[in-house]
């Protein structure tokens, strides 16, 4: 996958499949993969049909999931992160929305299709803000740094103060974007027609 090309198709197992390339389809396919209420094999297989369209043999899973999770990290093969991520996509929506519109300069979700690799682009271009303050509260801990007193450091984040919206980290365990699992692809192909 070249980064200076905007895929809107893949090829897997030597056919090329349309993809859904929006922002918007990729933001709920992420959701779908960090659905801790599923096994993680129903959940790659249900990434894979909002991902893809037609149908992909069994035999292609392996590859299939790969380069979905390649798209997601803008084609790149990262490691799986053990770290929990310190950004919720929907937890942190519209810090998200109002940084990724002050980048693009414009309404993002106004437009009618954004692919998601420019719109990774726009979030990887904000500057410093009330996101980037929050997150680097959150990775305080991780540093072995204290937090100090949270309304000090950033109004929302201190569950001490009555009627403001709490800014928690994101629950444990939940991946920003998800590298393909190696011990997956069998037990997706195994779960046949159950989804």
């Amino acid at each position: 996958m070249s980064s200076w090309r905007l895929p809107t198709r893949l090829e897997v197992g030597g056919k090329t499949y349309p993809i859904h390339s929006d922002y918007r389809d990729i933001l709920d396919i992420l959701h779908r993969l960090n659905d801790a209420s599923e096994p993680e094999f129903i959940r790659w297989r249900v990434a894979l049909a909002l991902f893809y369209e037609g149908d992909l043999p069994r035999s292609d899973y392996p590859e299939a999931m790969q380069k979905l999770a390649d798209f997601l990290n803008c084609g790149q093969t990262l490691p799986r992160s053990p770290a929990p991520p310190l950004l919720d996509w929907e937890q942190d929506a519209p810090l998200i929305a109002a940084d990724i519109n002050k980048a693009a300069g414009c309404e993002v979700r106004a437009l009618p299709y954004l692919h998601w690799w420019t719109f990774m682009a726009w979030f990887n271009s904000i500057g410093d803000g009330q996101l980037a303050t929050l997150l680097r509260v959150r990775s305080k801990p991780r540093h072995g740094q204290k937090l100090q007193p949270p309304a000090a450091e950033h109004p929302g984040t201190d569950p001490e103060a009555e009627g403001r919206k709490v800014c928690l980290p994101p629950q444990e365990g939940r991946q920003i974007m998800p590298a393909a699992p190696t011990n997956i692809p069998a037990q997706a192909a195994e779960a046949g027609d159950r989804i």
